[in-house]
């Protein structure tokens, strides 16, 4: 008796399968054979790959570009090539606008009293600073060594990269917005 259940089972699942199907069937069908007939578009080829060439070095018995030198200089050519013996002063104090790049102050004018002439410079936090010749701005020892209607100039002292220091001029200008 199982048996004949199950025969008539197949049976009737393989006659529901075999008929022709519903239109949605039929309409999904022909837009699959429609997009295989479709134009097919064009694939570039791909790009071609040169050959790897194999460099040979052969600077061996060169020292080494980052190597300390096996002989070091004598010490008077080391002074000679640090620079002039200027040093920025490590135990003045800082001042305010010390701590902020040249580049993020922005002078916004000059205030004159007598002879003398002030610029007024902004810090990134927005605080409004009065300075003179002799005070000190931006992260690199700048010394404030003249002050016009337009521009501040400073003396900064930076590292010359062989253990020594060096004074380059370095300016602040009112920007016209």
């Amino acid at each position: 008796m199982y048996r004949a259940k199950t025969g008539a089972a197949l049976i009737l699942t393989l006659l529901l399968a075999g008929c022709g199907g519903t239109a949605a069937d039929r309409a999904l069908q022909a837009q699959i054979q429609d997009i295989h007939a479709r134009h097919k578009g064009n694939v570039e080829p791909l790009p071609e790959i040169k050959p790897y060439e194999n460099f040979i070095y052969t600077a061996h018995e060169l020292r080494p570009p980052f190597d300390i030198p096996d002989h070091p200089q004598d010490p008077a050519q080391q002074v000679a090539e640090s620079g002039s013996g200027i040093s920025p002063d490590f135990d003045r104090r800082k001042e305010s606008l010390e701590q902020f790049p040249l580049a993020a102050l922005s002078m916004t004018g000059t205030l004159a009293m007598g002879d003398n002439l002030w610029a007024i410079v902004v810090a990134p936090d927005k605080t409004v600073n009065r300075v003179g010749l002799g005070n000190y701005m931006g992260q690199n020892h700048g010394r404030i060594v003249d002050i016009n209607e337009q521009t501040v100039t400073l003396a900064e002292i930076v590292s010359n990269g062989a253990n020594g220091w060096t004074e380059r001029e370095a300016a602040i200008s009112i920007v016209e917005e």
